[in-house]
């Protein structure tokens, strides 16, 4: 592909739209010579991550946002060379805060889950670095704001980081706890289970008893999650849930025994809802 054709690309952010479009062809020559456009544009690490945000924020075509989401998070952490270090401060700026940005004003809740993994890699990354010192107060702002699919977008971020960058974490531990908390008692179900994810993440990663520890208070309210998803009839919540602190259970056995009669009382809570639905 010509120097002359790769520029035409990037002053023209319809034609890049066409681009996606291609990308997304099932025909298999239309989606390769796609590809190697696409390569070539990552030669221009700004014009390319501007496109990018630009379609998963202002496309029309639900389709387009979500894959331009998928392909910004394999843009800034999995490309060789890594367009994320070779790209501008400026650019670097604005991809942090339009994906904050998008968390909040993308209606969709398929677009929003993959603008979380694409955040959540790329927080993981430059909390390495020490470069997104910004984004624990990003997502505590979003956890405790009054929109439900706000909070939990927040939580799901919270929750990846929990796994992918627990170190980075320790010192905030004393005041998630009770965010975590007040959380698990929302009224919203996804909030709830989200919670529970962040909750059962952090646990299974620390590796010291005593920060453990923290959650413990959180053991009740935890099965309660669990049990107001059977509860609402909301099996696939209920399955996370399930699995989530099957998952706890597995890995930290003990932190579970403060609380066996709860326990006890959510599995057979657990069990009574499977036998209702197996007679229905």
């Amino acid at each position: 592909m010509s120097a002359g054709e790769v520029q035409l690309l990037i002053g023209n952010p319809a034609n890049f739209e066409l681009l996606v479009q291609q990308l997304l062809s099932t025909d298999n020559d239309s989606r390769q010579q796609a590809e190697r456009v696409y390569e070539a544009l990552k030669a221009h690490p700004d014009a390319c991550l501007e496109l990018l945000l630009r379609t998963m924020r202002q496309s029309e075509k639900l389709e387009h946002r979500s894959f331009c989401a998928i392909m910004l998070r394999k843009a800034l952490t999995q490309s060789e060379p890594n367009i994320w270090t070779n790209s501008s401060p400026q650019m670097q700026a604005t991809i942090k805060s339009e994906l904050l940005k998008a968390l909040v004003e993308e209606r969709e809740n398929t677009v929003v889950k993959k603008v979380c993994d694409t955040v959540s890699e790329l927080a993981a990354d430059l909390l390495d670095k020490s470069a997104w010192p910004e984004i624990l107060p990003a997502l505590q702002a979003m956890i405790i704001s009054a929109t439900p699919a706000t909070m939990q977008a927040g939580l799901l971020i919270l929750a990846n980081l929990a796994t992918y960058s627990t170190q980075h974490l320790r010192p905030a531990l004393p005041g998630l706890q009770p965010l975590l908390g007040q959380c698990l008692a929302h009224q919203s179900i996804d909030v709830q289970v989200a919670a529970l994810q962040a909750c059962c993440n952090f646990i299974t990663s620390l590796d010291e008893a005593r920060e453990r520890e923290l959650f413990q208070p959180l053991l009740v309210p935890m099965l309660g999650a669990l049990g107001r998803s059977l509860t609402a009839g909301d099996e696939a919540a209920a399955q996370d849930a399930l699995e989530l602190l099957i998952e706890v259970a597995d890995t930290h056995p003990k932190f579970l025994r403060k609380q066996l009669q709860e326990l006890v009382s959510a599995m057979m809570q657990v069990w009574f809802a499977t036998r209702t639905a197996a007679v229905q």
